[in-house]
């Protein structure tokens, strides 16, 4: 990542704690518990894994660490 010299950067004293960030996060991507079969490539795991995945297909979003709010990145 590049970022000019002269570049004013915002003030990260000013972030929001982690654990409002997290319940923020959980919020817009409630959690389900669900059966996965990992795999990659021809090679596929011995047995299904147990995991908590979010209810929607992953796309990527971020939380602003200044005001809290959902960021999508599509």
């Amino acid at each position: 990542m590049y970022i000019p010299l002269q570049s004013v950067l915002p003030d990260s004293s000013k972030k929001i704690d982690r654990d409002k960030v997290a319940s923020i996060y959980l919020e817009s991507h409630p959690l389900q518990l669900q059966y996965i079969w990992p795999h990659m490539l021809d090679q596929k795991a011995k047995q299904p894994m147990l995991v908590y995945a979010p209810l929607d297909d992953y796309y990527v979003e971020y939380i602003d660490a200044l005001s809290g709010k959902v960021v999508k990145s599509r």
